[in-house]
């Protein structure tokens, strides 16, 4: 469909239900460490790719085919149950921050919204850097808006976003501070002038330790 294909080739997981700003999926792996708070992922559907930041998991247990044992922790339930990983549901949920159309990235809600099954891959570095491209970073105001405008939480997934962006490579730390300012005029745009004093003290904060 386009030329990033070849950059989505390490599948994550499956849309199981969504939106035009949400994304729910579930894990291919119980335990992928591709996946962290506030880590990017792209669902492909049809003729768009979808990029998302995960803001929230939740681990599920099909109860009824997990035999009564003594509490263990996962290696040692692993080596109990061969078939582990077909008892347990680890389901994420992301907030769409923008897309790819076969032409151009869009930094904005996905026009079209994920499909049961679609699948959910892992973007590369060319893919991250390609969607910030003239490191612009004006999906904040979505991220903001999915929490219902919940300041502690924004911060949180905000430094979370940051620091994967930085401990991945993808960006290096004056390009993180370009991203930052284009990410405080975002905010502005939108009328979020209440958090950015929050915003300035704790992200701006981060970006000068790193």
């Amino acid at each position: 469909m386009n030329t990033y294909n070849e950059h989505i080739k390490n599948p994550i997981g499956k849309v199981f239900n969504g939106s035009y700003t949400t994304i729910n999926f579930i894990t291919i792996h119980v335990d992928d460490p591709r996946l962290s708070f506030g880590s990017m992922i792209v669902v492909a559907s049809e003729n768009i790719l979808i990029v998302g930041v995960i803001k929230n998991h939740e681990v599920r247990t099909y109860e009824e085919t997990i035999p009564s044992k003594e509490p263990v922790n996962w290696k040692t339930f692993k080596e109990l149950y061969p078939d582990a990983e077909k008892l347990i549901a680890v389901v994420y949920n992301a907030v769409a921050i923008g897309y790819f159309n076969g032409i151009e990235f869009v930094q904005n809600v996905p026009y079209k919204a994920p499909i049961i099954h679609d699948l959910v891959f892992e973007p590369d570095r060319d893919f991250i850097r390609d969607f910030h491209k003239g490191l612009k970073m004006e999906y904040v105001s979505l991220i903001y808006s999915s929490l219902n405008m919940n300041k502690v939480d924004f911060i949180q997934l905000s430094s979370s976003l940051y620091r994967w962006l930085f401990e991945s490579k993808y960006f290096n730390k004056d390009e993180l501070k370009e991203l930052y300012k284009s990410s405080l005029r975002n905010l502005a745009t939108y009328g979020f002038i209440d958090i950015i004093p929050q915003y300035i003290k704790f992200i701006g904060s981060f970006l000068e330790e790193i």
